[in-house]
């Protein structure tokens, strides 16, 4: 399974790659920041991301909305999408998030546990 995590954090970003490295040994894993998203997501075609919502600059709902677009333009699958927020979120995505076998929402503070289990089950063939 590939997956690839958008955050703002640097320090998560490292702290991510470190914990799924070793908690999901099967596993591809790589980091962006939101600046670099899209390059990344259209390079690796992830099947899942992880995606905090509340950055700076471009946000994890544009880039959401970006994934879709370039996902439909090349009829590709769209990925799997764990958004991750301790804020609030647009009404439209959570709806999508609780309506849909496609994506998923973690309020934070989430655990490294919780966030390994969600992507255990991931990898054990639940994404549709």
């Amino acid at each position: 399974m590939k997956i690839l995590i958008i955050d703002d954090e640097e320090n998560l970003l490292k702290l991510y790659k470190k914990v799924f490295s070793s908690g999901l040994p099967n596993c591809n894993i790589d980091v962006a920041d939101n600046a670099k998203a899209m390059d990344a997501f259209q390079k690796g075609h992830h099947e899942v991301l992880l995606l905090d919502l509340n950055m700076p600059g471009k946000d994890g709902y544009a880039i959401f909305l970006e994934v879709q677009k370039f996902c439909s333009k090349e009829k590709i699958k769209m990925p799997f999408v764990v958004f991750c927020t301790g804020y609030g979120i647009p009404p439209e995505l959570e709806e999508k998030a609780t309506d849909s076998s496609r994506y998923c929402l973690l309020r934070k503070p989430v655990t490294i546990e919780k966030l390994l289990e969600v992507f255990r089950y991931l990898q054990q063939g639940h994404i549709r």
